[in-house]
């Protein structure tokens, strides 16, 4: 058994040994951008009131993703009486955070001549960049660790590898903010959990 141990001994100090580690790493982002989508249902017996009305639901940081229009019925005595035309108008809205006042006097105006429905608001995310930002935190972290290792062993330490976990990725821990009543992240800190193995000579 000792000479088992020695043998292991001496085969670590030969040829090294690795470290694995887990850690996390946090940054906080502060939203520069919200998204929302919107529907609106333009309704008038005047098919030219609801085309030219539907081009006033666009401006500069809201575009029109589709539309339709068609006529409307109802039954009356089992009568099939016409009652105008409906448009249903699908909108996508980004815009910065200091117009949240500029689109929210957009959605009163068109509210004016359409009925109106928010389906979704909150900040659009730039994956690829909080990615990349998250990686380049994770490798000077683990790259410090090695060097670190290095000093304190007096060994030649680099990292080997390093691995993501995507399964908790990142998520939003804390936010802020409400708009027309909707919660609307604002500063945001980020998590990602990593691990990584260090292979001292």
């Amino acid at each position: 058994m000792k000479k088992f141990f020695l043998i292991c001994l001496t085969t670590i100090f030969l040829f090294g040994f690795e470290v694995f580690k887990k850690e996390s790493v946090e940054i906080e982002i502060k939203t520069a951008k919200i998204e929302s989508f919107l529907n609106a249902s333009i309704f008038n017996k005047n098919l030219f009131f609801v085309i030219n009305h539907i081009s006033d639901l666009k401006n500069k940081f809201c575009k029109i993703n589709n539309y339709n229009i068609y006529p409307f019925y109802s039954y009356e005595k089992k009568k099939k009486i016409f009652k105008g035309y409906k448009a249903n108008v699908n909108i996508h809205c980004v815009f910065d955070e200091n117009n949240l006042d500029r689109f929210t006097d957009y959605v009163n105006k068109i509210s004016e001549f359409s009925k109106v429905s928010i389906n979704k608001i909150g900040f659009l995310e730039d994956k690829n960049e909080k990615n990349r930002i998250f990686k380049i935190k994770a490798y000077e972290r683990a790259n410090l660790f090695a060097k670190n290792l290095s000093k304190k062993l007096n060994k030649k330490c680099y990292l080997k590898n390093i691995n993501f976990y995507h399964n908790t990725d990142i998520y939003p821990v804390k936010s802020k903010v409400r708009v027309l009543s909707l919660p609307v992240p604002q500063n945001n800190i980020y998590k990602l959990n990593f691990s990584y193995t260090v292979e001292c000579l």
